[in-house]
């Protein structure tokens, strides 16, 4: 696990260096750059901004859905997947009301 965060620092470390030094102001704002469509899928300019304004509302919405398997293992003290096994277990009384009145 030490080896993959290392190598997700160095990789993140390395385009956030190469997005700081783009001098123009416009493209220094989203963080895709020319990597953003290596496919070329999005090679109308019109498609292109809707593409990046729908990653950009993904990448929240994962950041919010980590920030809830946070908030679960800090309230019950295990992990996801053991929250989701035991609720699937007894779904009736295992709630996040029975988490929390108890």
């Amino acid at each position: 696990m030490t080896t993959l965060i290392w190598i997700k620092a160095l990789v993140i470390g390395y385009i956030e260096f190469q997005r700081n030094a783009e001098l123009d102001p416009e493209k220094r704002l989203y963080p895709g750059g020319k990597h953003f469509d290596p496919l070329g899928l999005a090679s109308d300019p019109e498609k292109k901004v809707t593409l990046q304004l729908v990653e950009s509302k993904h990448a929240h919405l994962a950041m919010v859905a980590f920030l809830g398997f946070v908030v679960q293992a800090a309230a019950t003290g295990k992990g996801s997947l053991n929250n989701w096994a035991t609720h699937f277990s007894d779904p009736l009384h295992t709630t996040i009301i029975d988490t929390f009145t108890s």
